[in-house]
């Protein structure tokens, strides 16, 4: 019987498997000392043609908490969709790990925040309230729709005039990457930093942050909130290896335009068979009806 629920629930690819097996062989330096760490992060920087830092976590809720905290003081904003997954879904995880950041919920059409609703949310921030220090987009968005470049340069520009750092949640990235055609779009637009995330289209628990053009201290801040918050795993060539399996030749590319052509199909399905259309754009590998 097909599931079609959630591929949250999809097995791990047969190529991550066979990495996590060859690293097991032997000791190897901690806390991303190994040789597996160091390349990914080699790789990462290749991938998305800039400088990067990178810091892998076991989930996608402690990869955007720690992003984010980069970023958010205490007193600090993160303006967000009213749906985006770390308002509705993380029990306030951005807001502990920043110390009493605040989230702040955007209305907008299928799962996106339009520069029109960004400006007036920012234009109705008044001095006591939180500063604004964050915008964090979801792409793909909890609708599976994706924003273009064009829409999601308008948003980075907007972020940084106002003083505030761009986030994306990216537990589905591979999806949007494989429609818009690559990973480079994020750090060309002006995106910050991204929660990476590979667990939902072939890995096992195996997310990462990586921050763009990281400025003097973003690895040291970065080491320390994951220690402190419990997020600083020694065994890190375990999900290095994975994300470098992963990234091999493309292979997250190639699953995720599986995926994708594999809801396109499904939604074209059930158009011919029972009438139903899709109540957003079929952008990624999600369907809603």
């Amino acid at each position: 019987m097909a599931n079609f629920s959630s591929d949250n629930q999809a097995a791990a690819h047969p190529a991550v498997l066979a990495a996590l097996s060859l690293c097991n062989e032997g000791t190897a330096p901690a806390y991303g000392q190994d040789r597996w760490s160091e390349a990914l992060t080699a790789r990462m920087g290749g991938l998305f043609q800039c400088p990067v830092h990178v810091a892998l976590t076991a989930s996608g809720t402690a990869a955007n908490a720690l992003g984010l905290s980069l970023y958010t003081p205490s007193v600090g904003a993160i303006f967000c969709h009213e749906h985006a997954h770390i308002i509705s879904d993380e029990y306030g995880a951005p807001g502990f790990f920043s110390g009493g950041g605040q989230m702040i919920g955007i209305g907008g059409q299928a799962g996106k925040i339009t520069p029109e609703a960004l400006a007036a949310t920012l234009a109705a921030s008044s001095q006591k309230m939180v500063k604004p220090a964050m915008l964090s987009l979801s792409m793909a968005t909890e609708n599976g729709t994706a924003y273009s470049v064009a829409e999601l340069m308008a948003l980075c520009d907007m972020a940084h005039a106002a003083g505030m750092g761009v986030h994306v949640d990216g537990a589905r990235f591979a999806n949007v990457a494989a429609a818009l055609g690559g990973a480079q779009i994020l750090p060309r637009c002006g995106v910050d930093v991204l929660s990476f995330g590979a667990t939902k289209s072939g890995c096992i628990n195996a997310e990462a942050v990586v921050v763009f053009h990281p400025a003097p201290g973003v690895a040291e801040r970065m080491v320390l909130k994951s220690k402190q918050s419990g997020h600083s795993a020694s065994k890190t060539r375990y999900q290095a290896a994975q994300f470098l399996a992963y990234l091999n030749d493309g292979l997250w590319l190639t699953l995720a335009g599986h995926a994708n052509s594999m809801a396109t199909l499904l939604a074209g399905w059930m158009q011919q068979a029972a009438g139903l259309s899709p109540l957003y754009p079929v952008q990624a590998n999600m369907v809603f009806y």
